[in-house]
């Protein structure tokens, strides 16, 4: 927990999300995915976003930097 930058209650539940979400993305999204998250910790959200809106099949509509730059907020339960 502590590499994952998992401190609270909150950030836990975001982090078995996040890893079950990853466990249900094909081969190709996958690897973009963790391509652009790096040594860096995404979100759900934004693993989410990037699962659903930036990738297309073998077509990639964006680059690292939209990632870094993106406001994407987390939902309100």
């Amino acid at each position: 927990m502590k590499s994952r930058e998992c401190d609270s209650f909150d950030k836990l539940v975001d982090l078995i999300v996040a890893d079950r979400l990853k466990d249900s993305l094909s081969g190709p999204c996958l690897k973009y995915c963790l391509s652009l998250e790096g040594s860096k910790v995404l979100s759900s959200a934004e693993l989410a976003a990037l699962a659903d809106g930036k990738y297309r099949g073998n077509t990639v509509l964006s680059s690292r930097e939209d990632v870094s730059r993106s406001n994407i907020t987390r939902p309100q339960f």
